[in-house]
């Protein structure tokens, strides 16, 4: 084998290695990148704290505090209206299911019985709702979806408030890795 198969070999090596680590780490990857947006929108609440005498840590804290219980109210409002809208199209899906089949019959003069389809359908809310149960997994399977969601939060919540507190440290750090003309940090 020669020199230039070796080092084709540990190239090709070395790029599926890479591959591999990016598979195993791009969800963790994607949680650092959503942090690291959600502490650049942080920042311009943070400079004008910053600007009135707090330190950055309690600006930081601040913003964060306040852009969680935004969020809370937002998930509470809309979260309620969500699960309302989706109980009424449940509760609708027999009359949607009626009008469709008169608006064919109308259209294409047919005879089709609406009563006949909706009970071979079997639409009722509690054929829906455990035909949801059985896609969704049971309880554990949500109680498992919820953990793993909240754990995807905090994460990026932990890091999102380093970014936040710590950042001109942290872009001057990543900075001294650079040539000189690369490190002007604003």
């Amino acid at each position: 084998m020669t020199k230039s198969g070796i080092i084709l070999g540990f190239l090709g090596a070395a790029f599926l290695l890479g591959l591999w680590l990016f598979s195993v780490t791009s969800h963790f990857l994607f949680l650092i990148m959503l942090a690291w947006l959600f502490a650049a929108a942080l920042e311009p609440g943070i400079r004008a704290l910053i600007a009135r005498g707090r330190s950055r840590g309690l600006g930081a804290a601040i913003m964060g505090g306040g852009a969680i219980v935004a969020m809370l109210i937002l998930g509470i409002v809309f979260g309620d209206l969500f699960f309302t809208q989706m109980a009424q199209f449940v509760a609708s899906v027999p009359a949607l299911a009626t009008s469709a089949v008169d608006w064919v019959n109308s259209t294409f003069n047919t005879s089709f019985d609406p009563n006949a389809i909706i009970s071979s359908l079997s639409v009722s809310p509690s054929q829906v709702a455990s035909s949801a149960e059985s896609l969704s997994g049971g309880l554990l399977g949500v109680v498992a979806s919820l953990s793993a969601v909240m754990f995807d939060l905090v994460t990026v919540l932990v890091f999102g408030f380093y970014f936040a507190a710590d950042g001109p440290a942290f872009f001057r750090t990543i900075a001294s890795w650079m040539p000189h003309r690369g490190q002007q940090v604003s």
